[in-house]
């Protein structure tokens, strides 16, 4: 039986095949015993393998800059907010503040700290259960997200017991704070939930949180479905509750694995439990959130990505939407984005051939692709993205690190309109160069790409060569004389606004 469950596990974590992508709307489950027979029955097949969700890594690692600056809550002026990549749509950070005081969750503790005075004060302290914290906060209401663990024997190489710290399989705790009154704040409600924390987000009082965890589905017997316990407090137990019910499970006509993404909907004003919860039988890798839907994309198998649509424009509930897929993989949240109901993504391909940004549209339940642009770093990989508005910035890496601008002004038909490459390695057989990078943009139609070793050579070696090579000019302008003049590789690229 063991090794029976075993074998489930492993072929639930397979991909799409080849032909998902034709018939990407969800369809939901009937019972419990129609979700069993759809997974027993697809677990038996072979597919390409998928990316697994390593709950020790999910979620935003460390907060990232927004393009705006601004925080999601709409703090005072005088005090900084968690950097958001939406305004108006808070993320999880490990600090936050009212303008007054100060919250923190680090080394296993929630603190309250009096920021209105030229010392800061610690108010109070209370302890935390789990580890990797973070905090969501409205009007002094805390929802605090930690990540269960335990300590697993292991035996060093020279056969002495030893002891690391694992993530435990599919933990995680919500943990309510009523945190009105700093030096009196208090636990009022703790929930343990099977599943891991993938991310977060918030508009105004409700908070979306999102799980990946897997139902139990034995050869023979009921299925057993992912469950959370509630309790006050911080006391431990509480009566189980189903994550969701059978048939609140969605999931796509192609068989897309055996996890079980969970969103819950949690009322801040209100507190735990959740006031609505939603599924879809799939993993789930990258979260973004925008003012009216909450986007899951996951890995698709090979040169692919899944992409699921959540409407949150009604506080009080979660509506599916749609679903589609992308070409290439996802670098983070910030590849993706939501201008007028249009979803715009930035992907590379698997063997990094190039990269694209790829606008989707809601049409009946699919999110199908209206508008384009590739060729995007022929090479190379996508570094990092920013949509601002209808326009997009791409930078990829390979041996120059070239800065796309990307119109999208007109989603049907985007455009590049600017490029920028910083030639690397450092510039010292041209007239006239430092030893330091130089930046070329477009005006000086000046590109240079390191020299590639033409040997047989190992990657490391390779790479260690490319690095000790002058750069080879790839288009210059008239002002660098001393090297023959190409053709002006950006002259043909329109001007952004």
């Amino acid at each position: 039986m063991t090794r029976a469950l075993l074998v489930l596990a492993i072929l639930g974590l397979l991909a799409v095949p080849a032909g998902a992508a034709t018939n990407p709307r969800l369809r939901a489950f009937s019972s419990c015993k129609a979700l069993a027979g759809y997974a027993r029955a697809h677990a038996q097949g072979k597919g390409p393998s998928r990316k697994a969700v390593d709950p020790t890594v999910s979620g935003p690692a460390t907060p990232t800059p927004s393009a705006t600056g601004e925080s999601g809550k709409g703090q005072p002026d005088a005090a900084s907010g968690t950097n958001v990549q939406e305004p108006g749509i808070d993320e999880p950070d490990v600090v936050k503040t009212d303008g007054t005081t100060m919250f923190t969750a680090v080394d296993g503790s929630l603190r309250a700290v009096d920021m209105s005075t030229p010392t800061p004060t610690l108010l109070r302290s209370l302890p935390l259960e789990g580890g990797g914290a973070q905090i969501l906060e409205h009007d002094g209401r805390l929802l605090v997200i930690t990540r269960q663990f335990e300590v697993t024997p292991q035996t060093a190489n020279g056969g002495a017991p030893r002891s690391d710290i694992v993530a435990a399989p599919g933990g995680t705790v919500l943990t309510e704070v009523d945190a009105r009154d700093p030096a009196n704040m208090r636990v009022v409600r703790t929930l343990r939930a099977d599943g891991a924390f993938v991310d977060a987000r918030q508009k105004d009082a409700v908070a979306r949180v999102v799980l990946s965890a897997a139902p139990t589905v034995r050869p023979v017997g009921p299925v057993k479905m992912p469950a959370y316990r509630l309790a006050y407090g911080s006391r431990k137990g509480g009566h189980a509750h189903s994550l969701v019910s059978c048939a609140g499970v969605l999931h796509p006509a192609a068989y897309d694995g055996a996890g079980l993404l969970t969103v819950l909907t949690i009322d801040l004003d209100r507190g735990l439990p959740p006031i609505d919860s939603d599924a879809v039988m799939t993993s789930g890798e990258v979260v973004y959130g925008s003012a009216t839907s909450l986007y899951v994309a996951t890995a698709a198998g090979p040169g692919a990505t899944d992409v699921h649509k959540f409407d949150t424009s009604d506080p009080a509930r979660t509506d599916y939407r749609a679903s589609g897929q992308l070409p290439g993989e996802l670098l983070n949240q910030y590849s993706l984005s939501e201008l007028d109901g249009r979803l715009r993504a930035a992907t590379t391909r698997e063997d990094g051939s190039e990269s694209r940004v790829t606008v989707l549209e809601d049409q009946n339940g699919k999110l199908v692709p209206v508008g384009s642009v590739g060729g995007l770093g022929q090479g190379q990989r996508i570094y990092a993205v920013r949509f601002i508005g209808t326009t997009g910035y791409v930078v990829t890496f390979r041996q120059i690190d070239p800065l796309y601008t990307i119109d999208l002004s007109a989603p049907t038909a985007p455009r590049i309109c600017m490029a920028r490459f910083m030639a690397r390695p450092p510039i010292r057989s041209l007239a006239g160069a430092t030893r330091r990078r130089k930046v070329f943009t477009c005006k000086d139609f000046a590109v240079f790409e390191g020299g590639r070793s033409q040997r047989r050579l190992t990657q490391s070696r390779r790479d260690t060569e490319a690095q000790r090579e002058p750069p080879r000019p790839l288009c210059v302008s008239a002002s660098l004389r001393e090297t023959k003049a190409v053709t002006p590789c950006c002259a043909a690229l329109p001007r952004c606004r």
